[in-house]
C-alpha cells in the first residue's frame, strides 16, 4: 500500500499540466440577412474570439460589421487559446430587382431577361410571363422577386407606338413675331433631322426663317419644314417740304405710294410725275400688318425767265417784275455792287449772269459776255453791220460799192468759225453761239475789222 502511494505521489510530480493543449471551438456555416455584426457569430466554447485571417491579426471588435466570407474563431482555457477554426459566413440581402420604367416597341414588345425577378402581370403574382414573350398593345407588367430576407417589385409600363406622322411642310406668316407652339412630342431644331440648335415651345421668332419640327420615337424620326415669314408693319419715310421754282419731280419712294388725299384717296401718282402747280402730297403704304402714311407740302414758285438779251453794252433780263443781283462770272464770282436792276451797263467788258428772285423762287441766269463797243467800232465810211446785235442773221451794207472779195468771222480767240467768198444778201449766223465776234471784210484794196455781238 505504502508503494502505490508512494508511485502515485512520484507520478503527480513528474505531470506537467502547462503541456495541456486547448482544443479549438466548433462552429457551423452561418447565414444572416442585411446589417450584421462579430457579435452575431455563434461558435461553442470559452470565450470566443472572431479574426477575419486565420493566422495573426487582431481579434475583432463586436460592433464591427461582417460581410460573406470566411471568419475565423478560437477559444481560450486556463489562459491558453486554442488554434482557430474557420467558419464560412454569408450575409444576404432582400432581393434588388430590375428596373426598367417605361419602355417603348414599335408595334411591339418583346419582353427581355431579367438579371433580378420574375415577370408577372398582376401583383397578385400569379400571371407569370417569360423573358421573349412579345406584346402588341400597351399595358403594365411588374417584376416580383423574394428570398429568406424578403421581397421586392418594380413596376414597367410597356408603351406600343407606331410611325409618326408629321406633315411635309408647313408655312407660317405672321406679323410682327410669332410664338412656338408646344410640342410635347419633340421639339423645333435650327437643321434637319433634329440638329443645330434647338428651341422649345413657347419661344418668340422675330426673323423670317426656316425651322424643323421634329420628333422621334421607337418606329424613327419624323420632321415638318417650317417656313416662318415675319411680316413687319407698313413704313413710309418721313419727308421734308419742298421749295422749288417751275416745277418738282416726284422722286422713287422705297415703299408705298403718293397720293393727293390721305388714306389712299385723290390721284395715285406714280415716281416721275412733274408738279407744276403746290399741293399736298401723301405718302402711304399698307399691309396685312397695318398702315402708314406722312405727308408734304410741295411749294412751286412761278416759273422764272433766265435768259438774258444782249444789246449794245448792256445786258436785259427778259423776267418781269423780279429782284435782280447781277454777278460776274470767273473764277471767283462776286455780286456787282448797285447793279439791281433788270437791265445792266457793265462798265467793263467781261462776262456777267444775273439772280432772279421771284417770290421765294430765285433762280441764276447763264454768263453771258459782254464787249464793250462805240460807234468807231461797227461803223466806217465803206461798210455798215446790222443789226447789231442779231439773233440769226447779219447785212452788210455796202456804202461806196466797194466790191467785197471775201467774208470772215472770228471769236475772240482768233479760231475762224464763219466764212463766205464774194458775199450777198444776208448772212446766216444762227449757228454761231452767243457772244462777241469780229468781222473781216476783205476787198481789192482793203482789209476792214468790226465787231458785232450775237444774241
Amino acid at each position: 500500500m505504502k508503494q502505490l502511494l508512494l508511485f502515485t505521489l512520484l507520478l503527480h510530480s513528474q505531470f506537467d499540466f502547462s503541456a495541456i493543449i486547448t482544443p479549438p471551438p466548433t462552429a457551423s456555416a452561418q447565414n444572416f440577412c442585411d446589417y450584421t455584426t462579430v457579435s452575431q457569430l455563434v461558435a461553442n466554447g470559452s470565450y470566443i474570439k472572431w479574426y477575419e485571417n486565420e493566422n495573426g491579426g487582431s481579434a475583432l471588435n463586436p460592433d464591427t460589421q461582417i460581410f460573406t466570407g470566411i471568419y475565423y474563431a478560437s477559444q481560450t482555457l486556463n489562459n491558453e487559446e486554442s488554434t482557430r477554426t474557420s467558419v464560412d459566413v454569408i450575409v444576404n440581402t432582400a432581393p434588388i430587382v430590375d428596373e426598367l420604367g417605361v419602355v417603348y416597341g414599335c408595334h411591339s414588345y418583346a419582353l427581355p431577361s431579367l438579371n433580378v425577378g420574375v415577370w408577372f402581370g398582376n401583383q397578385e403574382h400569379t400571371e407569370a410571363f417569360n423573358p421573349g414573350d412579345v406584346f402588341d398593345i400597351s399595358r403594365n407588367l411588374f417584376i416580383f422577386a423574394e428570398n429568406e430576407c424578403g421581397s421586392a417589385e418594380s413596376w414597367v409600363s410597356i408603351i406600343i407606338e407606331s410611325e409618326l406622322e408629321l406633315p411635309f411642310e408647313e408655312n407660317i406668316e405672321t406679323c410682327g413675331s410669332y410664338f412656338l407652339p408646344d410640342f410635347s412630342e419633340g421639339g423645333y431644331y435650327t437643321q434637319s433631322g433634329g440638329n443645330g440648335a434647338m428651341l422649345s415651345g413657347g419661344e418668340e421668332i422675330t426673323m423670317s426663317q426656316t425651322l424643323y419640327k421634329y420628333a422621334v420615337n421607337s418606329c424613327g424620326g419624323a420632321q415638318t419644314i417650317l417656313h416662318i415669314t415675319i411680316n413687319q408693319p407698313a413704313f413710309v419715310a418721313f419727308r421734308d417740304d419742298v421749295y422749288t421754282c417751275g416745277s418738282y419731280v416726284l422722286p422713287p419712294i422705297s415703299s408705298g405710294n403718293y397720293y393727293t388725299a390721305s388714306n389712299t384717296g385723290g390721284q395715285l401718282l406714280q415716281p416721275g410725275t412733274v408738279l407744276t402747280t403746290s399741293q399736298l402730297i401723301y405718302m402711304y403704304a399698307g399691309n396685312g400688318c397695318g398702315d402708314a402714311e406722312s405727308s408734304f407740302y410741295v411749294n412751286i414758285a412761278d416759273t422764272i425767265d433766265t435768259t438774258l438779251n444782249v444789246s449794245e453794252n448792256q445786258l436785259t433780263s427778259n423776267q418781269q417784275n423780279a429782284a435782280y443781283q447781277w454777278w460776274t462770272c470767273n473764277e471767283n464770282p462776286q455780286p456787282v455792287p448797285d447793279a439791281t436792276g433788270q437791265i445792266f451797263a457793265p462798265e467793263s467788258s467781261g462776262i456777267y449772269s444775273v439772280l432772279i428772285m421771284l417770290g421765294d423762287c430765285s433762280l441764276m441766269s447763264e454768263c453771258m459776255p459782254v464787249e464793250l463797243l462805240n460807234i468807231s467800232d461797227i461803223e466806217n465810211e465803206d461798210f455798215i453791220i446790222y443789226p447789231n446785235p442779231a439773233k440769226s442773221t447779219i447785212q452788210i451794207k455796202n456804202l461806196k460799192d466797194t466790191a467785197i472779195q471775201c467774208v470772215k468771222i472770228s471769236d475772240m480767240s482768233g479760231k475762224i468759225v464763219f466764212r463766205q467768198d464774194f458775199p450777198s444778201g444776208n448772212l446766216n449766223i444762227e449757228k454761231l453761239s452767243r457772244g462777241v465776234y469780229i468781222v473781216q471784210l476783205i476787198s481789192n484794196d482793203k482789209n476792214i475789222i468790226q465787231k458785232f455781238i450775237k444774241n
